[in-house]
């Protein structure tokens, strides 16, 4: 780390002075070669608490859109995190409730999430208008991870 002292000295005669830290974060990306696979397994309501019925589901990543059953694989390469995001929505005639939780892979945590091989994401939906306003509905999203590694060539 750097430290550096910056002084201005104004017309007025006012000395203005701070300290600037150069540090370097070093970002750590994932090893070479690693895919990383998710299906969507299911999403559903756990619990209502009286919010609504007309519900919808979106499962996506940083990437695109993940479909129910579908399995993707994602090149990891060079990236330092990789979000899987789990999306609820309660569809309402004048005001949708929405709730969505973000879920950050990294190369520090990958092996904890591959090594579950089912992760559930709970997401939830509180409802701001309506007659069951201030309830908030319990969603879970399941997903199944796994990690195949591309030989080197």
């Amino acid at each position: 780390m750097f430290t550096r002292l910056f002084l201005f000295i104004l017309s007025t005669g006012s000395i203005y002075y701070f300290f600037y830290n150069n540090t370097q974060e070093i970002t750590k990306t994932f090893e070479p070669n690693q895919i990383l696979n998710i299906r969507l397994v299911e999403s559903k309501v756990i619990d209502k608490n009286g919010i609504g019925n007309e519900w919808v589901y979106h499962a996506s990543t940083n990437e695109q859109q993940l479909i129910n059953g579908e399995i993707y694989h994602f090149e990891l390469n060079g990236k330092s995190e990789f979000e899987l995001i789990s999306k609820a929505i309660e569809q309402d005639n004048s005001h949708d409730d929405v709730g969505s939780f973000k879920t950050q892979i990294t190369p520090e945590n990958l092996f904890e999430f591959v090594h579950q091989k089912t992760l559930k994401v709970n997401v939830n939906v509180h409802e701001i208008y309506g007659s069951g306003a201030g309830n908030t509905a319990n969603c879970e999203f399941t997903y199944e991870i796994t990690l195949d590694t591309l030989p080197l060539l």
